[in-house]
């Protein structure tokens, strides 16, 4: 029966929402674990018709203490298996105790507007109510009445359901129950559960399952998750990382509830609660309960890790494989430095933030020492990646023979308030890791290797023997500390701190040069050179490397390792090649080895800079250098060397350089070079300061006709540039000429004498020819520039293809006054400071045929036009006329290209005619340019000019004037010429 009257007050008493708990579908317990029984007795569930084949069931209820007292969560599922709406506005659901008290409850959100169920279907009806703390399960009791006007009270009770309900309260350790939220349905169990105890606390860690079975993806931030005991005791579960886990339809996802709790209830029955968060109401509505199982001494541990084996950790979204690697202990008269370098591997399925990972070291008695683990702040971790941090702890020497474990925990995420402050919040531990027992590692033996672990990666290291220098009031120690990279990958060094430690614990620093980027690449060595200042007298037999990593912001300094050093013999003073050895106030430095071929040998040269270290002015040091070739040195007689600055003394700071050179067979196989750095002594003999060691011999840089050459010997400074090379035909034979053209420009402030320059062609079989270079033997102004021209007769069977031109400043010795005679005073041994240049296919000079305008000829561009040949004749009457030549006239053009350039040496133009008759005869005639010669071709523009070239017997040679072909040549000395231009023309006809 229904009253309509009655809608209202009735709808809002049965508010309804569609909210969970646990339907129970068992799965079969996880091997080897025991289940928690949480019901003896299996009951039916007591169902009350409603109306006709309409039904109610109880379906769960659960307790959840809150700050608003003991909360009851109930729900009832309706059936309606009518053909019509069943109203839920006819029915009311009485809430009380066994003694009768009756309790107010409300309708979960979502159910507060349901009230019908369509036909043929089922509707979850969710209510909420606080009840007193000592009520039961046991003593609650559900009325279900329906309203009936035909009875005094106006209702009719249907039916009581009271406890046992029928359902199961708990869901069994490690077996399943689905909890339903709002429309989606959750499959959720216990899949792991260990604890881990320090002495004040218990850590609880469970790996929970979360499947979706719905249809709806599912957000876990809609849930609340905790520990609770039977007497509904609640304790927090961590909720980091649970508020941005989405579950997809389907998918199955295990996540970490980890909770702090007291030692005392680890034995009593725990289970985990599955809420919902009624943020409305402020309150949190119980879905399930899933039993932990009792703990055993399998789940209840320490998690001791035994040295140097593996353990698992539970961290963030996955699992971290951590394993302690390596252990050593380094002591100086202060503390112990313990440097741990421990493997973390990352064994779940998504990349890990260590960012979050903190480490100490503990004593058996809980006292806490602090490790710094810097690579953690920004060490990301891929799936099955495995890595090795580097960590480092400053402990008291007393206690380094103690039990001690590597505490591994997470950093704590929460703050204090503003304005307030509040203790560190503690994290369990994750696993603790048991250090081993080891004794401070005594100083390395000389020669000796010691592996050290550097920014992750393991580095093998070793010392080269430290040597002393003598200094006026001090001595200066000198050696080199070795890095070999034994693995596949580069690895980055770190700035690293050494110094000196006497046996009376007395430090003194050594520095070395930082060259920027420090990347060891793998299979290779690097050394550092090491040097410092230390008191006259100095023992290095007693006195020890120590070498540190430095303090910085992102942690403290601490001890790496310490290294017996071994005094090195004057034989043994050696060095990388690019150390920088300073002795007697002079800083020497290797600045390069170069190879440079000769018509004969090869010339080995070296480029020593020799910096003054004082503060006063010093003349230049009584040194040279000897080379050693595969441990055999060359003669010191056969050595020699040069200054290419022309400097008497230093300035402080300043710098000169000296070259040592010397020749060796061009067939020599160079596999290991050294250069030592002798001084003369007063008695003849000469001194070995210093060999610099694994020296790398370079062939003359290769680079483009564009690049200029630049001398920067001081007083000489001057850049040289390539305006035109190439190879041209000769006419009188199948030979050729190589041809170029460079602008020699002075860079000093100065006017001076241009730094002398040879030059040579290379083919690619090695093949050597030399290069005439003009001479200019006056002073260049400042900015001045001069025309220098180089040329060489190339055999016909030389390989032109791919020349290289190697240029240079020329080395020169001075030949003995006993020299034979008619000998020059001077001898070219070779080229120094040498570049090679490519040079191109296409090249710019290449003779220019069929047009006969712009002709670069030496400093000039010339153009000829209106071009008219005929032949020239003598004699008075026409009987007595005879040819005696022909005569070429033209316009021409001959203009400067750049006014300031002067030409190292004269120039001369030839004129050739190539009759193009059966004999192909040939006539012609030089034309000079230069100032003052007779006849010549001035500079002009549209200037005019006759050119007659005689030959008596003309006549025989010249049968037919039909074509002609006219060369002209650039005259570079009495025996070479390159041709310029060519063009074919016609006689007795004005062509351009």
């Amino acid at each position: 029966m229904k009253h309509k009257w009655l809608t209202y007050s009735v709808a809002a008493i049965t508010a309804f929402s569609l909210l969970t708990g646990p339907v129970v579908t068992d799965i079969a317990a996880a091997a080897g674990k025991t289940t928690q029984q949480t019901q003896t007795k299996k009951v039916s569930q007591k169902r009350i018709t409603l109306n006709g084949s309409a039904s109610i069931v109880l379906k769960d209820a659960q307790f959840m203490m809150q700050d608003q007292g003991k909360v009851l969560t109930y729900t009832f599922t309706v059936t309606n298996n009518n053909s019509k709406t069943l109203d839920l506005t006819d029915y009311y659901f009485r809430l009380k105790s066994k003694s009768g008290k009756v309790y107010k409850f409300n309708s979960a959100e979502g159910d507060k507007a349901k009230t019908t169920v369509a036909p043929k279907s089922t509707q979850n009806l969710t209510y909420y109510a606080v009840v007193d703390n000592g009520v039961k399960l046991s003593d609650i009791q559900f009325e279900i009445v329906t309203w009936d006007f035909s009875v005094a009270s106006f209702e009719r009770k249907l039916g009581t359901i009271g406890y046992p309900f029928g359902f199961e309260e708990k869901v069994g350790a490690y077996k399943a129950g689905v909890v339903e939220v709002e429309n989606y349905r959750i499959r959720s169990a216990v899949k792991k559960y260990t604890i881990t105890e320090d002495k004040d606390n218990a850590y609880a860690t469970i790996e929970f399952l979360v499947q979706n079975v719905g249809m709806k993806s599912v957000a876990l931030s809609k849930l609340d998750f905790a520990l609770q005991t039977d007497s509904l005791t609640i304790y927090d579960v961590d909720p980091t990382g649970l508020a941005d886990i989405v579950v997809q339809p389907q998918e199955r996802k295990i996540v970490t509830l980890k909770s702090t709790l007291p030692k005392a209830i680890v034995q009593k029955n725990l289970s985990v609660v599955i809420a919902a968060k009624n943020e409305t109401a402020n309150i949190k509505l119980p879905l399930g309960l899933f039993a932990l199982p009792k703990p055993s001494k399998e789940t209840v541990v320490q998690m001791n890790v035994q040295p140097f084996k593996a353990g698992v950790m539970t961290y963030e979204k996955g699992k971290i494989r951590g394993a302690i690697k390596q252990y050593t202990v380094s002591e100086d008269k202060d503390n112990a430095y313990v440097t741990i370098n421990f493997l973390v591997q990352n064994s779940g399925q998504k990349s890990e933030n260590l960012s979050k990972m903190k480490f100490t070291i503990q004593t058996a008695s809980e006292s806490v020492y602090d490790v710094h683990a810097g690579d953690l702040a920004q060490l990301v971790v891929q799936p099955d990646e495995r890595k090795i941090v580097t960590m480092q702890a400053t402990l008291p020497k007393s206690i380094i023979k103690k039990d001690l474990k590597l505490v591994a925990s997470t950093v704590a995420e929460e703050k204090p308030a503003e304005g307030t402050t509040k203790p560190d919040k503690k994290t369990p531990p994750l696993a603790n890791f048991i250090i081993p027992k080891v004794k401070p590692a005594a100083s390395v033996e000389p020669g000796k290797t010691k592996l050290l672990y550097l920014n992750g990666q393991a580095v093998n290291t070793n010392t080269l023997p430290a040597y002393m220098t003598e200094e006026d009031e001090k001595d200066k120690l000198l050696m080199e500390f070795v890095f070999k990279n034994s693995s596949a990958v580069t690895i980055d060094l770190p700035a690293l701190e050494f110094s000196v430690k006497t046996k009376n614990d007395v430090y003194y620093p050594l520095t070395y040069k930082n060259e920027g980027e420090n990347k060891l690449l793998p299979n290779l060595e690097k050394k550092l050179e090491l040097s410092g200042e230390l008191p006259k007298g100095f023992d290095v037999a007693s006195a020890e490397l120590v070498v540190r990593m430095p303090k910085t912001e992102a942690g403290p300094g601490y001890l790496l390792s310490t290294y017996k050093l071994k005094a090195g013999t004057e034989e043994s003073i050696e060095g990388g090649a690019s150390t920088v050895f300073e002795y007697k106030k002079y800083a020497y430095r290797l600045q390069s080895v170069q190879r440079v071929p000769t018509t004969d040998d090869d010339l080995l040269t070296a480029e020593l800079q020799i910096t003054n270290k004082s503060d006063n002015y010093m003349s230049l040091p009584a040194v040279d250098g000897q080379f050693m070739i595969n441990g055999v040195k060359i003669a010191a007689a056969e050595t020699h060397k040069l200054n290419l600055n022309q400097v008497i003394s230093l300035a402080p700071g300043e710098s000169t350089n000296l070259i040592v050179y010397a020749k060796v067979p061009y067939f020599t196989t160079i596999g290991k070079l050294s250069f030592l750095l002798n001084e003369a002594q007063q008695d003849q003999k000469v001194k070995t300061l210093y060999q610099f060691t694994d020296a790398t011999i370079s062939a003359p840089q290769l680079v483009s006709t564009s690049t200029p050459y630049s001398i920067e010997n001081k007083g000489r400074r001057a850049q040289l540039s390539i305006s035109k090379s190439g190879v041209y035909d000769r006419n009188s034979d199948n030979d050729k000429v190589f041809y170029a053209e460079f602008t020699y420009e002075n860079k000093e402030t100065r006017g001076g004498m241009p730094t002398p320059l040879s030059a040579m062609l290379q083919a690619p079989n090695g093949q050597i020819i030399p290069v005439q270079l003009s001479e200019y033997k006056q002073s260049i102004p400042v900015q001045g520039k001069v025309l220098l021209s180089a040329w060489a007769n190339i055999p016909k069977e030389f390989e032109e293809k791919d020349l290289k031109l190697i240029v240079g400043q020329t080395l020169t010795t001075t030949t003995p006054p006993s020299k034979p005679e008619g000998a020059p005073t001077t001898q070219i041994d070779g080229i120094v400071k040498a570049v090679s240049y490519r040079l191109p296919a296409n090249d710019l000079s290449k003779t220019k045929t069929g047009d006969l305008t712009g002709i670069p000829y030496a400093d000039y561009t010339l153009s000829l036009k209106n071009i008219y040949a005929g032949r020239e004749s003598t004699g008075q009457t026409p009987e007595d006329m005879k040819q005696s030549g022909i005569f070429l006239n033209f316009k021409y053009d001959l203009i400067k290209k750049d006014e300031s350039i002067v030409p190292a040496q004269p120039h001369k133009l030839v004129f050739e005619v190539v009759n193009l008759d059966k004999n192909k005869a040939v006539i012609s005639k030089e034309v000079d340019t230069a100032a003052g010669s007779a006849g010549r071709l001035i500079e002009a523009k549209d200037g005019t000019y006759q050119l007659i070239i005689e030959d008596k017997e003309i006549a025989s040679k010249f049968v037919v004037y039909n074509k002609y072909q006219l060369n002209i040549y650039d005259q570079l000395d009495e025996k070479t010429r390159v041709k310029i231009a060519s063009k074919e023309l016609r006689w007795f006809i004005t062509e351009s």
